[in-house]
C-alpha cells in the first residue's frame, strides 16, 4: 500500500439532531442534501460509495445506497455536498431510523462522522469529528459504544500517530483512545467480538513496499489492556475484517492477488488461529474471481459472503467518471458479489450504473 494515498481509493498506499443535543457540534440543516425516504422494511443492506453522485449535486460527493435483499436492486438513500468520501455507515441509535456516516477525509483534510436524519434530508456534524483525521471504519460494541479506526498521522486532540483506535460513548459525548501509534501504520477495520476488539491494519509489519507482503491483525481487551499482535498476514492491502467463527476471520484484501501478485486484483483470505500466539495463525486463500479488480469489504449475510468491489465492471459500462483504478483494467463502476461460504462459488449480487466507487456494505436492522 502506498502510504501517500488513500487505501480505499489508492490501495497501493493505499449522520440528525439539533446543536443543543449532547454529542453534536456545528449542526445545521443542509438544504442542498437530497435523499429518497427509505422503505419501511428490515433488514437494510446499506452500501457506501465514496464518489457516487446519484442526485446530481456535482463534485462526486459520495452516497449511501440501500440494496433490496429480495430484488438485489440498489436505491440511493442519501448524498450531500458535505460528504467527501463516505466510507462506512451504521444505524444511529440516538435517532431511530437515522444513520451515522463516516467520512474518510472531508475538505480541509479532517475526517467526519455525520448524523443523517431518518428521512435523509438533514446532515449534521457530530462531536466525534473533533477527534478524527482519516477514519476508515467503525463498529458497535455490545454496550452501544462506537469504535472508530483512523489511519491519521497526527490527531487534533494530541493523540500520537500513526494510526489510532477510538472508543466513543453511545451518545458520542466521551472519547477514549484505545490505542495509537506503532506498531500501527494504517488501521483499516475494527470488529468487537465479546470482550475482544480486533483491529486490522493494512500496512503494519511492512518491510518494503516492493515486497508486497504486509498487514497485520491485532487484538485488545475492550475493557482495557495492551495491543497484541494476533496474526502477521503477509498480504498487501487488507481492508476488511469479517468474523467467521472462533478466532477465525475472513479478510478482504484489495490488492493481494493469488494468481499474479503484481496484477493487484485482490481476493478474500481465511485467517485461522488468531486467538493464540501470533506465530500460530494461518492465512490461506478463501475466494477469488476473475471479474474482481479492487475488492475492499465483506459482510456475512444469509450464508453468503457479500464482497464489495469498487472497480470491477459487471455491467460492461467502461470506466467510471472518476477514473480511479489501481490494478489491471480496474476503473469500472464496481459491484457487490456473493460468495457461497460452502462452495465458494462467486456470483454477481448487485450492480448499478449509479455506482462509481462502492466501498463498504453493512446490515442495519
Amino acid at each position: 500500500m502506498n502510504p501517500a494515498g488513500n487505501p480505499l481509493r489508492a490501495p497501493l498506499a493505499v449522520l440528525l439532531v439539533l446543536a443543543a443535543l449532547a454529542g453534536c457540534r456545528g449542526s445545521r440543516p443542509d438544504p442542498s442534501a437530497k435523499a429518497a425516504p427509505p422503505a419501511a422494511r428490515a433488514p437494510r443492506l446499506l452500501l457506501t460509495d465514496v464518489d457516487a453522485d446519484p442526485f446530481g449535486l456535482g463534485g462526486f460527493p459520495g452516497a449511501v445506497f440501500e440494496i433490496d435483499p429480495q430484488t438485489q436492486a440498489a436505491t440511493a438513500r442519501v448524498s450531500s455536498p458535505e460528504f467527501r468520501d463516505p466510507v462506512d455507515v451504521l444505524e444511529d441509535r440516538e435517532r431511530p431510523g437515522g444513520l451515522l456516516v463516516l467520512d474518510l477525509a472531508s475538505i480541509g483534510g479532517a475526517g467526519h462522522l455525520w448524523r443523517v436524519s431518518p428521512d435523509g434530508a438533514r446532515v449534521e456534524e457530530t462531536s466525534a469529528s473533533d477527534h478524527l483525521v482519516d477514519p476508515t471504519a467503525m463498529t458497535r460494541g455490545p454496550d452501544g459504544s462506537l469504535w472508530i479506526a483512523d489511519r491519521g498521522a497526527r490527531f487534533p486532540d494530541g493523540t500520537p500517530g500513526p494510526g489510532a483506535l477510538f472508543r466513543f460513548s453511545p451518545d458520542l459525548a466521551e472519547c477514549e483512545v484505545a490505542c495509537s501509534g506503532p506498531p500501527l501504520l494504517a488501521p483499516s477495520d475494527v470488529v468487537v467480538d465479546g470482550g475482544t476488539t480486533w483491529l486490522l491494519d493494512a500496512d503494519a509489519l511492512r518491510r518494503d513496499i516492493a515486497d508486497l507482503s504486509e498487514g497485520a491483525l491485532f487484538r485488545i481487551d475492550r475493557r482495557g489492556g495492551p495491543l497484541e499482535l494476533a496474526a502477521a498476514l503477509h498480504l498487501v492491502s487488507p481492508l476488511s475484517l469479517v468474523p467467521f467463527g472462533a478466532a477465525k476471520f475472513l479478510v478482504v484484501d484489495v490488492n493481494a492477488d493469488p494468481v499474479e501478485r503484481a496484477r493487484l486484483r485482490g481476493a478474500v483470505y481465511l485467517v485461522e488461529g488468531a486467538g493464540g500466539a501470533a506465530a500460530s495463525a494461518k492465512v490461506s486463500l478463501f475466494a477469488r474471481d476473475d471479474g474482481w479488480r479492487d475488492p475492499s469489504a465483506g459482510l456475512l449475510w444469509n450464508g453468503k459472503l457479500l464482497v464489495v468491489d469498487g472497480s470491477s465492471d459487471p455491467l460492461h459500462l467502461g470506466d467510471d467518471p472518476v477514473g480511479v483504478g489501481f490494478g489491471v483494467d480496474s476503473k469500472g463502476r464496481g459491484g457487490v458479489y456473493s460468495v457461497d461460504v460452502e462452495t465458494r462459488a462467486v456470483t454477481l449480487f448487485c450492480a448499478s450504473p449509479q455506482f462509481v466507487n462502492p466501498s463498504r456494505i453493512r446490515l442495519v436492522e
